[in-house]
């Protein structure tokens, strides 16, 4: 019984790292294609959060909550500037979406998912 639930509760942390992680893309994929997206919608849709709260409004690199989550976006980042992005400070001056994820620790510096995606080039 002890080997069957230590093997459940490994089983169970690898899904739930896997889940943030899918949905933190999911929302750096949706911002990036259309900087105008709510992210909590996308994470929302993803992770299967209550619609019935009203999650905090997302400005800059600023994290907002909703639940137990806690989302920052930072848009218009480099690569170059992505040590720094995680860090806090997003200078703008390139094209990928930065997003960082938490689960019920209220932005701790270590986010429990990133998700990175670059944005549509403007013609």
């Amino acid at each position: 019984m002890v080997t069957f639930a230590g093997l459940m509760h490994i089983v169970t942390t690898v899904y739930a790292e896997d889940q943030m992680g899918r949905a933190a893309r999911a929302v750096a994929r949706a911002v990036a294609l259309n900087p105008a997206a709510d992210p909590w919608t996308v994470l929302r849709r993803e992770i299967g959060l209550d619609e019935s709260h009203s999650c905090d409004a997302l400005s800059g690199n600023t994290a907002g909550t909703c639940d137990e989550w806690t989302l920052a976006v930072a848009e218009d980042v480099s690569p170059g500037s992505l040590a720094s992005a995680l860090g806090g400070a997003t200078p703008n001056d390139g094209d990928v979406v930065l997003v960082r994820l938490w689960k019920g620790q209220g932005g701790t510096p270590e986010p429990d998912a990133v998700g990175l995606a670059r944005g549509e080039p403007e013609a």
